[in-house]
């Protein structure tokens, strides 16, 4: 199985996979991915191509779909704003997607994040994301500084 890295970095995940009571409706649904609150830069959870980027207001709102391999694919949605990345161009681990926010159906500033397989019938279905990430390596002082320089210019 691939692994992952994190797209939020130093943040707790908020709402696990699986049933819930909806913040919205207040109905038992199914939460198909994991979210991280708050408002901080939502990095690509590894190499990958973008497939998709859009808005749903309904639902994501802004959103981007990437696939990192055949049968892997990962979704980030509720953006502040649309992803300035391009689609069908391929991506470095860790590259800034957009900065988390409240767009869609949303209650707070968050991230959603899925992650979605290719079944043997073909179809796309969510699977836990915790069970694809690793965890995420701690920064040295040298990576820290050139960050600092980098949000500077």
């Amino acid at each position: 199985m691939p692994t992952l890295t994190t797209p939020a970095p130093g943040r707790p995940i908020t709402a696990p996979f699986g049933w819930r009571v909806h913040p919205i409706t207040g109905r038992r649904t199914f939460h198909h991915g994991i979210d991280y609150a708050g408002q901080f830069t939502v990095l690509l959870a590894g190499r990958a191509r973008i497939i998709a980027i859009g808005y749903s207001a309904r639902g994501y709102g802004n959103y981007v779909v990437a696939e990192h391999s055949r049968g892997l694919r990962t979704l980030y949605a509720h953006g502040a704003q649309r992803s300035q990345l391009i689609q069908n161009r391929t991506y470095a681990d860790g590259m800034a997607i957009f900065k988390s926010g409240t767009t869609g159906a949303s209650t707070g500033n968050h991230l959603h994040f899925e992650v979605r397989v290719r079944n043997r019938l073909g179809v796309w279905v969510t699977v836990n994301p915790t069970s694809y990430l690793q965890p995420a390596p701690k920064p040295s002082n040298l990576t820290l500084e050139r960050r600092k320089r980098s949000w500077l210019l």
